[in-house]
């Protein structure tokens, strides 16, 4: 797949969940390499809630999930079990 693919998929995705544009934000790689990436506003129904969430479009084929999130949430990884639960945080 070469950029032009990816690029076409990104804007289909941008329309499909109905992204819109509000500002750019720089990153840091993990190589120290720093990057200006344009910041999208979605949508998103997490744990019973809607909440409006910054969005990063990039052509890697991963997503990451960002922990804002998890506020006000507990999350517990139980390597051995391979389970992950993730709950409200009574504190």
């Amino acid at each position: 797949r070469g950029p032009s693919y990816r690029g076409r998929a990104s804007q289909h995705l941008r329309r499909q969940a109905r992204l819109r544009p509000v500002g750019y934000h720089l990153f840091e790689l993990a190589d120290g390499r720093v990057i200006r990436a344009r910041i999208y506003l979605g949508r998103i129904r997490f744990a019973g809630e809607s909440l409006d969430v910054p969005v990063v479009l990039s052509r890697s084929e991963e997503a990451i999930i960002g922990v804002a999130l998890f506020r006000r949430r507990r999350l517990t990884i139980r390597y051995r079990r391979r389970t992950i639960l993730l709950e409200p945080d009574p504190e």
